[in-house]
């Protein structure tokens, strides 16, 4: 489940977004790198919240909210300083000063 999470997750996303930009669909470089770093995050504290309140495995949830958070210390940098944000489209320089660049533009 961890590496489904940490790991899997990211990669289909960026697998899902090589493919939509050879059909034509690019989306702008700050959007990419975000849509893999979201893909990249641990599992929501929600997650538990919706497990008690419908009767699921509160205990699994927790485990898995755990897990992920813990690991998530490690897989979000490695990816980050692995290059695979090369792979969306963005190296960490670019991605860096173009989330820069926009949040000054929101924030101005």
């Amino acid at each position: 489940m961890v590496i489904a999470r940490l790991v899997a997750a990211p990669l289909v996303t960026v697998a899902l977004g090589m493919v939509l930009a050879k059909v034509g669909f690019h989306l702008p470089t700050v959007a990419r790198v975000i849509v893999v770093l979201v893909a990249a995050m641990p599992v929501a504290i929600v997650c538990s919240v919706m497990a008690e309140r419908y009767g699921g495995d509160t205990q699994l949830a927790a485990q898995g909210i755990f897990l992920t958070t813990l690991f998530s210390l490690f897989t979000v940098p490695a990816a980050v300083l692995s290059g695979f944000l090369n792979q969306a489209g963005a190296s960490f320089q670019m991605a860096t000063s173009s989330l820069f660049e926009y949040f000054r533009t929101v924030v101005s």
